[in-house]
């Protein structure tokens, strides 16, 4: 998340034989999640973001639910898994965001660090 824009160019820059030392501790995916974060990249363009905090909503079970209906995912066992999946990726993601924003989140992914406490 942290390479943002700047991921393309760094990967032009090593094909054309420079060296970018920050893509060395990039996480790599297992091979089993490349598609579903494939999935979740295509939810995440459809995010709501606050204006007021810059941080991003959810992507709503609707979004998910949809599409695993237009894509024709049928198997129950695989809906729920990526499910989960694109879950608990959606609640890392928003985290991050919340974080970098001065948030605090716990793990439910809840933003405590925008609520105001009543002063007497």
């Amino acid at each position: 998340m942290k390479y943002g824009s700047k991921l393309e160019f760094f990967y032009n820059v090593e094909a054309e034989g420079g060296y970018i030392p920050a893509l060395d501790t990039r996480p790599k995916l297992h091979d089993d999640l490349v598609a579903d974060f494939n999935i979740f990249l295509d939810l995440s363009k459809s995010r709501q973001w606050d204006g007021m905090s810059g941080t991003p909503h959810s992507i709503s079970f609707s979004e998910i639910e949809a599409y695993l209906r237009l894509h024709e995912v049928d198997d129950q066992t695989q809906k729920i898994r990526l499910i989960n999946r694109l879950s608990f990726m959606d609640q890392i993601y928003c985290d991050y965001h919340r974080k970098k924003h001065g948030g605090h989140t716990d793990n439910t992914g809840s933003d405590r660090g925008n609520k105001r406490s009543k002063s007497s």
